[in-house]
């Protein structure tokens, strides 16, 4: 509920760059994650990862 409130408090353009901020975080550390997936040869669960990346590459960029 705090993040509501912060967000209702903060105007537009820092919400949205707060968002990008976040999911360029959580995109970097499924990277870090897909790099150790791919290092054990877990490829049914990479490819559940690296479909994960993508869909937050793409909302990035949406909210650019």
């Amino acid at each position: 509920m705090n993040k509501l409130n912060e967000a209702s408090a903060q105007p537009d353009g820092a919400v949205a760059q707060d968002r990008t901020a976040t999911l360029s975080s959580v995109a970097e550390r499924l990277r870090d994650c897909l790099e150790d997936l791919d290092r054990l040869e877990v490829w049914r669960v990479g490819a559940h990862v690296s479909q994960a990346i993508s869909d937050l590459e793409v909302e990035i960029c949406n909210s650019l």
